[in-house]
């Protein structure tokens, strides 16, 4: 049979902790080139400069990578 848990309310003590941000991004874009995909492909290529706009604003260390199919 299952059993209803009853927490404890104790604080053992407090810590500080400091964290410092990973700002380092790899962005791996997986391009299919079938000529199904052209709306999409001129879609990715119309908002680029907006993502890597983002990218920018928050100060990232980025590398970017681009295969098709």
């Amino acid at each position: 049979p299952l059993k209803q848990v009853q927490a404890e309310g104790a604080q053992v003590g407090s810590a500080t902790v400091n964290v410092v941000p990973n700002r380092d991004i790899d962005v791996l874009f997986v391009i299919d080139n079938s000529g199904s995909m052209a709306e999409e492909q001129a879609n990715l290529a119309a908002n680029f400069d907006a993502f890597v706009g983002v990218l920018d604003a928050v100060d990232a260390n980025y590398r970017i990578a681009v295969v098709t199919t």
